[in-house]
């Protein structure tokens, strides 16, 4: 019997039984008087994705025996299951697109690996490139493609169609599809890079390099993106186009360019650890209509006729950064005409009407018609042309613990109650407040709080949000007891100044060591520098309001000398007296004031002066009549209260 195709059998020269198989050719041996022999095949796996393929067996005609020409074929098909890409190839057997096509035909959830065997392709550190010739990789069952690592692996629409389009075509099913540890570059179309419309996880991948009329990825499904960049991309958005779900996680979308630069939101759109920077287009960050929530991430450095974010929807953003953005017209930070709510964020160096036209206010925050909430917040440093509305332009909410810079173009509660201005802390210089952007630690850039800045322990715990225990960074909040405000907690803890009192008598100066209760959580060395709100220097008196003089020592305690203010006091009597100071911890993380309350006891201080009484003449035989008060004529007494009188009275009689 020869078989006219084997070539799914690759056993040369093997014989079980009475069966032999010696290439194409298979030869049963049937026993004397024995009409039939059953023939059991089994297909080699090669690992390889491939097509169905069929084995088909042809009984020849030989000596002794006859065949009957009605039944002398069979033939089996062997179905393709195989989900290993072995070679770079557009199509064909080893291919990504059969491994895809292959899953496609199984219901179930599949894996495709790449086949990393000694002399494959794959099994160097040279990166390889699958070139999509024949147009987009259809994803229509449950699938997960696991690549080699974004510097390794790339998968290339050749600028000539979408590279993955994720679609079941039954709007009833979402399925879950995974693309992890790849690049996607060179795709055009709807969508440059990935079509969703089901569930999609990206992971460790890179999204550069797209050109989509939509976006480099368009997603009405339900995306999740994380360790991901996305950049280099164009289209009418550059980044990601959403009216799904999508969430962002630890992930950076940059350097890319449209109408929008960064995101499109229409759905729901969840941003974390992540950073929004360097994109370009009418809007350069984040153009949202629908949700979004942004959490520990930074946006910075996009550009565009509104900067940063756009608003018309609803947009929380918490423990962020917004820094370095640009905007030709309004808003270099937020442009809003929805419901924005700002919470323990830093937004500052942003800059509106960057063209310098007279178009353009708000380099922090412009409201247009919309709802601000600012709460423990950073809202300084800004910019815009002609200095109408650097930080501000609009009516924002807040009285509730932020720092504002400028409030000129500003209206509503915002710099009022609790919130802090620059011109209510005395501050001249964004750089007294906070550092440059810079990694400070954790996912994303942050603006540190330098040492002594207003920010620190000056937040309000009550209006953390519920599980919100970190900064931007990670790093724990309220550090010294009290939240501070903007995004980034800062390590330095305040002093913490005492109240002291002290005693002494009207006539003698009393030292007083004021730091010996004062206390440093970051164990720094303590040090006066103000009393009553002025520099004070070590030796050098000042003389209070009293009239009492105070001297600080170079061991910080004081000199408190009543200097004869308090003589009027007689024995029983007191008085007070105060005196403020502030200590520093030499810049490390800012002053604390206490106040001195000191009590001044009276004493009994001897009467002073000489007679200075003179008696009228008399004749010898009359008698004068001389009163206490002629005797005490010429003497005082400084206490107050005091009676004076005459005792161990002698006289000293003349003669005539």
């Amino acid at each position: 019997m020869a078989a006219a195709q084997l070539q799914l059998l690759t056993i040369a020269s093997v014989v079980v039984g009475s069966v032999t198989v010696s290439g194409n050719t298979l030869t049963v041996t049937i026993a004397a008087g024995q009409s039939f022999v059953d023939v059991d095949l089994s297909a080699i796996d090669d690992i390889a994705a491939e097509a169905d393929e069929t084995l088909t067996l042809n009984l020849d005609t030989g000596t002794g025996y006859t065949v009957d020409g009605t039944n002398n074929t069979a033939t089996v098909t062997i179905a393709a299951n195989d989900t290993v890409v072995t070679n770079t190839n557009d199509s064909g057997e080893g291919s990504l697109r059969q491994a895809i096509l292959n899953a496609n035909a199984n219901p179930d959830a599949d894996t495709i690996i790449f086949d990393t065997s000694a002399g494959s392709v794959f099994a160097d550190s040279t990166p390889d490139t699958i070139t999509l010739t024949s147009g987009e990789l259809a994803i229509t069952s449950a699938l997960t493609i696991e690549g080699l690592g974004a510097s390794n692996l790339i998968i290339s629409g050749n600028n000539s169609s979408t590279a993955f389009r994720v679609d079941d075509e039954d709007s009833n099913n979402q399925i879950t599809v995974a693309i992890n540890n790849l690049t996607i570059t060179g795709g055009i179309d709807l969508a440059g890079a990935i079509a969703n419309i089901e569930n999609l996880t990206i992971d460790n991948s890179n999204i550069s390099g797209n050109t989509g009329n939509a976006s480099s990825i368009f997603n009405t499904g339900t995306a999740t993106i994380t360790n991901s960049t996305i950049s280099g991309n164009s289209g009418f958005v550059g980044g990601i186009f959403n009216t799904g779900t999508a969430t962002i996680t630890n992930s950076t979308i940059s350097g890319n360019g449209g109408s929008v630069g960064g995101i499109f939101n229409l759905g729901t759109a969840t941003i974390t650890n992540s950073t929004i920077s360097g994109n370009s287009g009418f809007v350069g960050g984040i153009f949202n209509l629908g949700t979004a929530t942004i959490t520990n991430s930074t946006i910075s450095g996009n550009s565009g006729n509104t900067g940063s974010i756009s608003n018309t929807g609803i947009a929380t953003i918490t423990n962020s950064t917004i820094s370095g953005n640009t905007a030709q017209d309004s808003g270099g930070g937020i442009n809003n005409e929805g419901t924005l709510n700002l919470i323990s964020s830093t937004i500052t160096n942003n800059t509106a009407d960057f063209d310098n036209d007279g178009n353009g206010d708000g380099g922090g925050v412009f409201n247009d018609g919309g709802t601000v909430t600012a709460e423990n917040t950073i809202i300084a440093g800004n910019f815009d042309s002609g200095n109408e509305s650097p930080d501000i332009a609009g009516e924002l909410i807040g009285n509730a613990n932020n720092l504002i810079g400028s409030l000129v173009g500003a209206s509503g509660s915002i710099g009022t109650g609790s919130d802090i201005t620059f011109a209510s802390a005395g501050i001249t210089d964004i750089n007294q407040v906070i550092a440059s952007l810079a990694d400070n630690g954790g996912a994303t850039f942050t603006h540190a709080i330098v040492s002594g800045s207003a920010a620190i322990n000056a937040g309000d715990n009550t209006l953390i949000p519920s599980g919100a225990t970190t900064d931007q960074r990670g790093i724990t909040r309220t550090i010294g007891g009290t939240v501070d405000i903007g995004a980034y907690e800062s390590p330095f803890i305040p002093p913490v100044a005492a109240n002291d009192t002290a005693t002494t008598d009207e006539n003698t100066l009393v030292n007083i060591n004021v730091l010996v209760n004062d206390t440093d959580a970051n164990g720094d060395s303590l040090s006066v520098i103000k009393v009553n709100g002025n520099s004070v220097t070590v030796s050098t008196p000042i003389t209070l309001a009293s009239g009492a003089l105070l001297t600080l020592n170079a061991n910080g305690t004081f000199d408190y000398s009543p200097n004869g203010q308090f003589e009027s006091l007689g024995v029983g009597a007191t008085a007070t007296d105060s005196f403020t100071y502030t200590v520093s911890d030499n810049g490390n993380g800012g002053t604390s004031t206490a106040t001195v309350n000191l009590t001044i006891n009276g004493v009994n201080d001897a009467p002073t002066g000489s007679p200075t009484g003179i008696l009228s003449n008399t004749a010898e035989d009359t008698a004068i009549n001389i009163t206490a008060a002629d005797l005490l004529t010429g003497f005082s007494d400084v206490d107050a209260g005091d009676i004076l009188s005459v005792t161990n009275l002698t006289a000293t009689n003349g003669a005539l």
